[in-house]
């Protein structure tokens, strides 16, 4: 509702139609149309007198209109007070309606204004519709849709303006995508025979959720006015003018969550058709020495969005090489998706990189894929190892002792005793400047790190409490697909637990860090599962955020049981 309902502060509606007064003395509702068409915006104002007092009124969500507002305006004549509220609504389905009632308070006193009705009609002057040449949608799927516009022109039916200038009528978002003029037709309608100009735009969406396309950013509005007069500088003006939200009828497939059945265990969320490439070098290593590996994926999705392989779950690359288990940081070059990551074979018999495996769902044949990288080869060799069997060691004898590498062996004579004397030399002088700045650092040192230690008990201290706040908050939202939120929460929590970055703590690792902090395996498993239904829910929309989020504050309130 509150997405849909941002796009009335553009214009300013107005609707010359006769009001309707109702309900007592001291609250009037006015300008209730008895009949408008769908998407047609009119204002509906509640005027208010009181003495003291009043509580702005608020509409509720009605089915089938989209309510905004309401301004306010204040007015004082002698001792009369009157408090005025303008609401602004535009019906988006034809049928009876009413305009609600409204309960508040007038100097102290419960008040409730009567409900307004009216009819909506089919739109004869303005209609947007939306397609879409794909027989199914589903959550993550960039898809391509036609905005198709037919506008009554404004002005006589016998001087009606032509394409061009009707379309300086037509107020569309930012980034709305360019209009192309597609032809001019004569209908015939209750208001007489008209001339109609239809446009039309190409448009991508991503697909965040399921049900119908979100529209809000393909909302554009039009006014239309029956006559027009210049002013002074030519300009053309509007008279008699009906303002329109072209609310577009949507001629297209509803958005499906992603099937659970046949997801391969290393899908990353990938919606669309996609092919890997791999690099690596150096190619020439030694056991243990790394790699760097570089992949590209390219493909028809969210690219800039696209989560990367999830190399720790690749089979044969882990049986032959050492594989860091923190997910891949990506950058966007066009349409390509770039990630690297150093490996490090494990023996001298590895002879190439195996291809690695990128999993995705395609849209287009409602199944799960795998795209796959050609092999590379390397040549890996023995790690190098300190032989010493063939080193010869000689040790000095004893009179080689009174002088080693230019010093000299204590001197134990009573007459070398009492007639040696401490020299100052240069370096002792060096030293004595030196050793204030010295022990000033390492006193700066010790503080520093009795401060870390402070702040990591204050993050170990305010863990569970910011935890359960950011919990709440995703609650209080009133909607569903968070899942991955709520992940974050997990991972920032067990991040604050052991004083470590929250990156650390994705998938596998999450679940070993509780087996750490608790030594029990059957929490990690908990926290295990938690992550895999918030998997599940983000990329099919398996569960609600209220099971999963009660699912978590129990999970962390047990850990925080665990004094680890």
């Amino acid at each position: 509702m509150d997405r849909r309902t941002a796009v009335f502060g553009l214009i300013a509606a107005f609707a010359a139609l006769s009001p309707t007064e109702s309900v007592g003395q001291n609250v009037r509702v006015g300008n209730v149309p008895s009949t408008v068409m769908v998407g047609e915006e009119f204002n509906v104002t509640l005027k208010v007198a009181y003495r003291r007092n009043v509580t702005q009124p608020q509409p509720p969500e009605t089915p089938g209109i989209l309510i905004q507002g309401p301004r306010s305006q204040y007015t004082r004549i002698n001792n009369s007070q009157t408090q005025s509220y303008v609401f602004s609504v535009v019906p988006l389905t034809e049928g009876a309606f009413e305009f609600p009632a409204l309960e508040f308070e007038v100097d102290g006193q419960s008040v409730r204004s009567e409900a307004q009705p009216f009819t909506v009609v089919p739109n004869e002057l303005a209609t947007a519709t939306l397609t879409t040449r794909e027989n199914r949608l589903f959550v993550g799927q960039r898809a391509d849709f036609i905005l198709t516009l037919k506008l009554a022109a404004p002005g006589p039916p016998n001087h009606a303006l032509n394409w061009s200038e009707a379309a300086q009528f037509l107020q569309t978002p930012r980034d709305f995508p360019r209009l192309s003029f597609v032809r001019t037709t004569r209908e015939e309608t209750t208001g007489g025979l008209r001339t109609f100009h239809e446009y039309q735009a190409a448009l991508t969406l991503d697909l965040t959720e399921p049900g119908y396309p979100s529209i809000v950013s393909i909302t554009p509005q039009y006014r239309f006015a029956a006559s027009f007069r210049r002013d002074i500088f030519g300009s053309l003006q509007p008279v008699e003018s009906r303002d329109f939200l072209l609310v577009p009828r949507l001629d297209t497939p509803t958005v499906e969550s992603l099937p659970i059945g046949g997801r391969p265990a290393d899908f990353t969320g990938a919606v669309g058709r996609y092919a890997i490439r791999t690099s690596a070098a150096p190619r020439r290593v030694s056991v243990g020495a790394p790699i760097t590996l570089r992949l590209e994926i390219t493909g028809d999705g969210p690219i800039e969005l696209l989560p990367g392989p999830d190399l720790s779950k690749q089979a044969a690359l882990n049986a032959d090489f050492r594989v860091p288990t923190e997910a891949l940081a990506g950058e966007t070059d066009g349409r390509a998706r770039r990630y690297s990551q150093a490996i490090r074979p494990r023996d001298a018999d590895v002879k190439e990189i195996p291809p690695i495996e990128f999993s995705y769902f395609d849209p287009s044949s409602a199944e799960y894929r795998v795209a796959r990288s050609e092999p590379i080869r390397i040549e890996v060799a023995p790690a190098d190892e300190f032989d010493v069997t063939d080193m010869k060691i000689t040790l000095p004898s004893e009179t080689d002792l009174g002088a080693v590498d230019g010093l000299r062996g204590p001197r134990v004579e009573e007459s070398e005793l009492l007639v040696s004397h401490t020299e100052v030399t240069p370096t002792m002088l060096a030293i004595a400047a030196a050793a204030p700045p010295a022990l000033f650092v390492c006193a700066w040192l010790a503080l520093l790190g009795r401060g870390r230690e402070g702040n990591a008990q204050s993050r170990r201290r305010s863990a569970l409490r910011n935890a359960e706040r950011r919990l709440a908050e995703i609650g209080a939202n009133g909607r569903d697909h968070h899942a991955r939120e709520i992940v974050s929460v997990v991972a920032d929590y067990l991040a604050d637990r052991l004083s470590q970055p929250a990156g650390r703590f994705v998938g596998a690792e999450a679940a070993e860090a509780v087996r750490r902090v608790s030594g029990s395996p059957e929490l990690a498993q908990r926290f295990e599962q938690l992550l895999s239904r918030c998997e599940a829910s983000a990329f099919g929309g398996a569960e609600s955020d209220a099971e999963l989020i009660e699912a978590a504050r129990a999970a962390l309130r047990d850990l925080e049981a665990q004094r680890g």
